[in-house]
């Protein structure tokens, strides 16, 4: 009888201590969540500085003067002395225009009658200096009188235009200069130098010119 006794008393006392050990193993769990679940602090000296803020927007680059090359006559171009990207100085020679009437009848003329000239050949002159941008017709097209030949675009009037959301236009008063990032990495210095008078209907944005040395 003692023996059986003595043997309960154990059984309790193993079932008791488990009970403390499952108890503070519980407690320290719920502890480490509480411990994890807090905010991180991180402590740091006081500074005194400027704050700033930037926006990133697009622009794109853009001739703002241009001067279009037009045929005075309908005919044929025998000679083009120009090709796209290439830089021509005011007055220089572009195309050779030969008159469609040269064309059909000038040897028919000119075997009637040696001593009359007629060729009906026009010269066509830069009335601007400036780089070729854009090249319509070539030697041998037919152009009618006055269609565009050419575009020259003025160096001078190169520019970015930037695309300024309208509720920032505040904004360019105090920051007239701006930084521009090319595709290739290459930051260039810019100034907003004027703004366009209209607001696009669809995108709400203000065109800005930006030039660059």
């Amino acid at each position: 009888m003692r023996n059986k006794v003595t043997l309960t008393i154990l059984s309790l006392l193993v079932i008791v201590a488990l009970s403390e050990c499952n108890s503070n193993k519980q407690s320290k769990e719920d502890s480490a969540e509480q411990q994890n679940s807090g905010t991180p602090v991180t402590t740091t000296s006081i500074g005194n500085g400027t704050l700033t803020e930037s926006i990133e927007l697009n622009a794109t680059s853009i001739f703002l003067l241009k001067t279009f090359v037009k045929s005075s006559v309908n005919g044929y171009i025998e000679s083009s002395f120009v090709q796209p990207g290439q830089y021509v100085p005011r007055g220089a020679k572009l195309f050779i225009l030969k008159t469609k009437e040269a064309h059909n009848l000038g040897n028919t003329i000119s075997r009637m009658d040696s001593t009359f000239h007629f060729s009906g050949r026009i010269l066509i002159h830069a009335s601007g200096s400036g780089y070729i941008t854009t090249l319509n017709y070539h030697s041998g097209d037919y152009v009618a009188d006055g269609e565009q030949l050419a575009v020259i675009s003025n160096l001078k009037s190169f520019a970015f235009l930037l695309e300024l959301p309208y509720d920032l236009k505040s904004c360019l008063a105090s920051n007239k200069q701006i930084l521009l990032k090319l595709s290739d990495g290459t930051i260039l210095n810019g100034r907003a130098t004027s703004t366009m008078p209209s607001v696009d209907p669809v995108s709400q944005t203000l065109s800005v010119v930006i030039k660059v040395n």
